[in-house]
């Protein structure tokens, strides 16, 4: 893949577009902001807890009109990477709308005078896989007996697989911004881990949740957090890069006190094809050395937590089995309704949107058109494992996690993995977004780092 580059001496050209807004208006997204504001100056007269909300509302009016749209929307965005791990964090009243989603609807509107100027390109497989998958789900809701929920619960799919990596790659953020857009989420999720530990386990079977819904979630966004740490790594100076350990491990522990088998399981699979997929020959011997520790301390790791940990759970412990029976039943449920719907599905309804497999749960609601549609999305996903290059290919492995992982839990149409599911989509835009599309690298450090060349701006 060939990047295009300007010359030095024109590195500091204004290539912006000139002429009017896109809308006509350049004052209409601060209006949109004014008009949120608005919305909330009367939730402060509710009590303590409305009036700190529109205190806070105030204050990012303040930030706004300091920072300019376009920071202060990267702001945003940033924020909503930081807490889309903690599902639990909701708004006032509304219980399906977290923290992230809010966050990204403002941080978007905010940058959509600046998006809607660039130049759009995504892997043909997301665009095709996209326009059969949403049209299709929307034509087979109006054969379920209530179209609206079947409708919502395709939207809320949409926007978590489709609307949300669209709007990432679009952006198309670049060099320190990307990095720091890929590093909030493993940031908030550290954040997420301590949290859960200071405040201790769940009632009743002693796994960890933090300020995530449920335990499961809780473990599989420490697995995603966990899949671009090898993108931080290599993105730095090599002085900074001792930084990941910790992060790293960190999230380690948060997979193990979750309980979540599916989340531990994964890793393990990464963990053994990340040295043959990046061809390193240190990872390798690195794998090897936790492998003999890990089978030296077997049995003391199993009886760490109580019985409860991720551990354990695999091998049967910490009433596992309950939830083995409720799995299969789920997943034998929804076996039986797509044969009897196997070419279009039968809708998104919630007793068999449950079934702890995505595959099965998009044969079940959109069939077998519609999965091998959902498929193309996914290789899209994943393109940049196979045809990127360093550091960027690093990106995919959220999708390869969300792939491999996709068997075993129900997690289509969850945002907090969509919004890794568009890190991996950017992944795949690198240099492919028009002659703008310019990497911030500086020259290659001197000393031997051929592998790593392409690589962003070092922050210093």
């Amino acid at each position: 893949m060939t990047i295009s580059r300007p010359a030095p001496d024109q590195r500091e050209i204004d290539t912006t577009p000139v002429g009017p807004p896109p809308l006509g208006n350049k004052g209409l997204p601060y209006a949109f902001v004014a008009l949120c504001l608005l919305l909330f100056i009367p939730l402060g007269v509710k009590g303590m807890t409305y009036a700190i909300i529109a205190g806070a509302m105030i204050v990012l009016a303040t930030l706004l009109f300091v920072l300019g749209m376009e920071k202060f929307g990267t702001c945003v965005i940033w924020l909503a990477m930081f807490t889309a791990p903690m599902t639990a964090v909701v708004l006032p009243g509304a219980s399906i709308v977290t923290a992230a989603d809010f966050c990204c609807v403002v941080g978007f509107s905010l940058l959509f005078p600046i998006i809607v100027r660039k130049h759009l390109w995504v892997p043909w497989q997301f665009g095709v896989g996209s326009l059969v998958f949403f049209t299709l789900g929307m034509i087979v809701s109006f054969r379920v007996p209530v179209p609206f929920a079947s409708i919502d619960l395709n939207l809320r799919v949409t926007a978590a697989t489709i609307l949300m990596p669209l709007a990432f790659a679009w952006w198309a953020p670049r060099g320190r911004k990307l990095f720091w857009i890929v590093a909030a989420y493993p940031l908030g999720q550290c954040f997420n881990v301590v949290y859960a530990v200071l405040q201790g386990p769940t009632l009743g079977n002693g796994r960890y949740k933090g300020l995530t819904e449920q335990p499961t979630a809780f473990g599989y966004a420490s697995l995603l957090a966990l899949c671009v740490i090898p993108f931080l790594m290599v993105s730095v100076q090599r002085k900074y890069r001792w930084m990941a350990g910790p992060a790293a491990l960190i999230l380690i522990y948060g997979i193990w006190i979750s309980g979540s088998r599916a989340s531990l399981l994964v890793l393990a699979i990464l963990v053994v094809l990340y040295p043959l997929l990046e061809r390193s020959l240190k990872a390798a011997y690195v794998v090897a050395f936790l492998g003999v520790i890990g089978m030296a301390m077997f049995q003391r790791i199993l009886d760490q937590n109580g019985g409860s940990n991720a551990l354990a759970r695999l091998f049967g412990g910490s009433g596992s089995g309950g939830s083995d029976e409720a799995r299969i039943d789920g997943l034998m449920d929804a076996f039986h309704v797509f044969e009897k719907h196997p070419i279009f599905g039968a809708g998104y309804e919630f007793d068999t949107f449950l079934a702890h497999n995505i595959y099965m749960q998009v044969l079940t609601c959109v069939g077998v058109v519609g999965f091998v549609a959902f498929m193309l999305i996914l290789w899209a996903f994943a393109i940049p494992l196979f045809t990127g290059r360093q550091p960027y290919r690093l990106l995919a492995y959220p999708a390869v996690a969300y792939i491999v992982v996709g068997p075993i839990t129900p997690n289509l149409g969850s945002r907090y993995v969509g919004i890794m599911l568009a890190v991996s989509l950017i992944g795949a835009t690198i240099g492919r977004m028009g002659p703008d599309d310019v990497l911030e690298d500086d020259e290659p450090p001197p000393g031997p780092e051929p592998r790593h060349s392409a690589r962003l701006r070092r922050i210093t």
